[in-house]
């Protein structure tokens, strides 16, 4: 895999959950922000401790997915972005 186009996902990922958050902050509305909690969901049963290793290229997902853990109060979401920080620099691990 072409190593920009995993880049471009780790942008667009982080982009779909801040879009979805400040949708829901702006409007009430919880369309985009459940869309971008079941991306979220994917990336968090498939990274993590006992599952793949790996962290994203870019940091940026790891103050998105910290968004998302303020607004729903879902504590995978905060857990996922820790191991995401404490990942990085471990090794060359990361998936796009």
């Amino acid at each position: 895999m072409d190593e920009s186009y995993g880049r471009a996902r780790a942008v667009l990922c982080r982009a779909l959950i801040e879009a979805g958050v400040a949708h829901y902050q702006a409007t009430g509305k919880v369309k985009l922000l459940n869309i971008a909690r079941r991306f979220a969901d994917l990336i968090d049963l498939t990274f993590g401790k006992g599952k793949q290793r790996g962290y994203p290229g870019h940091p940026e997902i790891e103050l998105a997915l910290i968004r998302l853990y303020e607004v729903t109060g879902e504590e995978r979401y905060l857990s996922l972005a820790g191991y995401f920080v404490n990942e990085r620099g471990v090794g060359e691990k990361y998936f796009c």
